[in-house]
């Protein structure tokens, strides 16, 4: 967790800010499905803008599309963001550009327990979904599932 917080540190000191009160949030996960690391400085009051937004996300999964084995995410990616008091909520999407269809979707579900209120974690569960469409004849897309824990910081 100690190279989360030194990444989101960054981020957030090394964002072009506006004289309002910034902070950030960071998210990852490493399991046997999937290992992910996202991070974005974050605007406080007003709407909320994200600042600097990066994830990088590498599924494990067997039979994942070579093209979805490793992405690296901006902010057009973020279909669904919520931190409001204890809920922390993300939702990135992604679809194949070209080519036959083919999908990613990450939603990340977390809260603050009472004994990290201060220290401002938040852990809970990830969900991802790869949808693959492997020939122009198949009928539907294969689809790959995995959940497992996460664990995110928010200053």
């Amino acid at each position: 967790m100690t190279l989360l917080r030194i990444a989101l540190s960054a981020a957030v000191a090394l964002a072009p800010l506006p004289a309002l009160a910034t902070g950030g949030f960071g998210c990852e996960a490493a399991d046997n499905n999937v290992k992910f690391e996202i991070n974005a400085g974050m605007q406080r009051g007003g709407a909320a803008a994200l600042l600097n937004f990066r994830a990088e996300i590498e599924s494990l999964l067997k039979d994942t599309p070579a093209d979805f084995r490793k992405l690296s995410l901006d902010r057009e990616a973020i279909s669904q963001h919520w931190i409001d008091g204890r809920d922390f909520k993300l939702q990135l999407y992604t679809e194949r550009s070209q080519g036959l269809f083919g999908a990613l979707d990450l939603v990340i579900e977390a809260v603050q327990r009472g004994k990290d209120k201060d220290e401002g974690t938040y852990k809970g569960s990830y969900r991802l979904t790869i949808e693959n469409m492997e020939t122009e004849q198949s009928s539907e897309a294969k689809t790959l599932k995995a959940r497992g824990k996460v664990i995110c910081f928010v200053e």
